[in-house]
């Protein structure tokens, strides 16, 4: 996929009438938007997706958030990626403690990186 496509693609993932609401279509387009061929560029994309959680919760069951995260958190273990991490926990400290709980599950690497726990 060319980076210039990449914003348009992410404005596509929160429409269900682009991808349906089939969740593994939507997991795999969130893992292309976040794979690391894009390097450094899809760091902007964090926020965006992290934003569309309680969305994605509503509307996908329970178990899709987790994959969500994860999809989403996977490739992106530095410090720009905490920083959003941390700003979105902060501005979200309402979020439904399940899911703060699956958020911090998928973001388990990132934290771990960040802080200089990794094994």
């Amino acid at each position: 996929m060319a980076a210039t496509n990449l914003p348009l693609f992410n404005s596509k993932l929160k429409l269900r009438t682009d991808l349906g609401n089939r969740r593994w279509r939507r997991a795999c387009a969130l893992y292309q938007l976040h794979h690391p061929l894009h390097g450094p560029g899809s760091v902007k994309y964090v926020q965006k997706s992290l934003e569309l959680l309680q969305e994605i919760k509503e509307s996908s069951g329970i178990f899709f958030p987790t994959s969500w995260v994860k999809s989403t958190l996977r490739f992106h273990i530095d410090e720009p990626s905490r920083r959003i991490l941390d700003n979105f926990n902060r501005a979200h400290q309402d979020l439904d403690p399940a899911l703060k709980r699956k958020l911090l599950q998928g973001a388990d690497a990132l934290i771990r990186f960040t802080s200089g726990e990794q094994k």
